[in-house]
């Protein structure tokens, strides 16, 4: 009986508070914890105070209206604070972004909330984490593709805490934030005493601790092969003024070689050049007799123990109209002759012709139009960077690259935000990651920081090293266990080298995939439909 009083006490307190400084407290804290700000442990109280605002209109006074705009309004704060640097590429598309992506993050809350009214408390919590589980799974594979925020990126700062993502994924840290988030909510508004926090504390701990487990046992560098020398380039073109206007592809190819030139052995094994490094539209159809390609294999022919990886923008006619892509367009000038263009990876070897690899997560609104068939009547109006506009065409699997002694992912920019994907190019047979992307499009801001920090995921994941070439952004090597071994810094040219050692290890995670959010997506289409038929069967249909 003794915490009665304090009960009522703190509830009273609790319900004294204006709502709405929830909305500006959660939205505050979300932001702050976010990589690259060192302090991501915050986001287990991030969500508490938007629980506390779902508790006052459940409890006090539900106004539905207001709860959907208190809760909007947060996730717009948060979005907006993040990734406000999507505004120096598009700011009609940044802002499309960022209110279409708070939209998508509301569904959660407004179907807790609903779920909470039909069911009560005891299913509507877990409901709430089953829901935002689904959400980020959505964005994984749905055309509107857009999982920066997905919450376990949030330790992309702190890779030592989750060492476990080898099992899980970053939906393992997502399930942990909600979880603990909604203990700490337990441990306010139910007062039982000091052994009330005891339970979200063990929460935070339990996985800290078998994070430390995977950290300290025994990692050897080498899965049967001995080490790679890899060299990465950062040509440092700007890609507003330089890249496609004012530098020429000559001059760009130049600088490439030179810095390439200053830094390749006869002991490398593996070059990378970053993301379109080679501008002008190659024709597949004459890969071989392109003059830059080459140009590249004449050199090439100096180190026979070398495989190159650039990346290119490629292009592909057909002249039969029985041959064309969905995403194929026809010459205006040649009419009955339709072409496809690519976002590229080109591998090149001493003696073997040119290999092709299409990215194949495109990014919406730039390189590709989401549900062509409703929004068909939108593509000429997709955001241009620097190449073609409208949607682009791209490979249908993750195609690794054969060398002599290891394989290579050629992941291409946005496509090292998605986990699962990336464990395709490991089920396929890759034993090196390699990243090229091309990061100058967000200027000195988060964006390119966050980008190279979420390849740290990629690492643990897959238990891979991880080469990285960025035209301007950062370049640099990281290893299976998230570790930064060099990097370069930003708005500069330069040449790493670096050793990696090949894996032909397949993670559970790498194997499994996006489990958590299959799994999530499964139980909340049972919540859905389960709230439908109570509501139903009450109302006496």
């Amino acid at each position: 009986m003794e915490a009665l009083p304090k009960v009522i006490f703190l509830k009273g307190m609790l319900r004294r508070i204006n709502p709405w400084w929830y909305v500006f407290l959660s939205g505050f804290l979300l932001f702050i914890a976010w990589p690259p700000l060192p302090v991501p442990f915050l986001i287990f109280f991030a969500f508490v105070p938007l629980l506390l605002l779902e508790d006052h209109h459940y409890q006090v006074a539900d106004r539905p209206l207001q709860y959907y705009l208190q809760i909007a309004l947060t996730l717009t704060l948060w979005n907006a604070a993040t990734t406000y640097w999507t505004w120096f590429a598009s700011p009609a598309g940044a802002l499309a972004a960022i209110l279409l992506n708070a939209q998508f993050q509301t569904i959660p809350w407004l179907l807790f909330h609903r779920t909470r009214k039909i069911f009560g408390d005891k299913l509507a919590y877990p409901a709430l984490v089953g829901f935002s589980l689904t959400i980020e799974y959505l964005h994984f594979n749905w055309d509107i593709a857009w999982p920066w925020l997905n919450i376990g990126n949030v330790f992309a700062n702190a890779t030592w805490a989750v060492q476990w993502y080898e099992i899980t994924g970053i939906q393992g840290g997502s399930l942990w934030v909600y979880g603990v988030n909604i203990l700490f909510f337990f441990s306010l508004t139910r007062y039982e005493g000091w052994q009330a926090w005891i339970k979200p504390v063990l929460w935070i701990l339990l996985p800290l601790g078998a994070s430390a487990w995977f950290w300290f046992r025994a990692f050897p560098e080498t899965k049967g092969q001995g080490s790679t020398e890899v060299v990465v380039i950062q040509p440092n073109i700007d890609p507003y003024t330089d890249k496609f206007d004012g530098m020429s592809p000559h001059e760009q190819f130049t600088r490439l070689l030179h810095l390439t030139d200053s830094m390749v052995t006869e002991n490398t094994q593996l070059l990378l050049w970053p993301e379109t490094a080679l501008t002008e539209y190659l024709d597949e159809q004459m890969m071989d007799r392109e003059p830059k390609t080459r140009a590249l294999q004449n050199w090439i022919e100096r180190y026979p123990n070398l495989t190159m990886i650039t990346g290119a923008s490629t292009i592909r006619y057909y002249r039969d109209e029985s041959e064309r892509t969905s995403t194929s367009r026809e010459i205006s000038a040649a009419p009955g002759v339709f072409y496809d263009a690519y976002n590229t990876a080109v591998a090149l070897r001493a003696g073997e012709s040119v290999r092709l690899y299409h990215k194949s997560k495109l990014v919406p609104g730039v390189e590709k139009m989401p549900y062509p068939k409703l929004f068909g009547f939108l593509e000429n109006m997709a955001i241009d960077l620097g190449g073609t506009s409208g949607s682009l065409g791209r490979s249908d699997s993750a195609v690794v690259f054969e060398a002599a002694d290891f394989t290579v992912a050629p992941i291409i920019c946005y496509e090292s935000v998605f986990g699962e994907y990336v464990g395709e190019y490991v089920k396929n047979g890759a034993t090196i990651l390699a990243i090229i992307t091309n990061d100058g499009w967000w200027k000195d801001t988060p964006g390119y920081r966050q980008h190279f920090l979420y390849a740290r995921l990629r690492a643990i994941e897959n238990r891979m090293y991880v080469a990285r070439s960025a035209n301007t952004g950062v370049s640099g090597f990281i290893d299976p266990m998230g570790n930064v071994l060099s990097q370069s810094d930003w708005w500069t040219q330069d040449a790493l080298r670096g050793h990696v050692y090949p894996s032909n290890e397949v993670t559970f995670y790498a194997q499994s995939g996006d489990y958590l959010g299959r799994i999530a997506a499964f139980l909340s289409v049972l919540v859905i439909i389960g709230g439908f038929v109570r509501r139903k069967t009450a109302r006496g249909y």
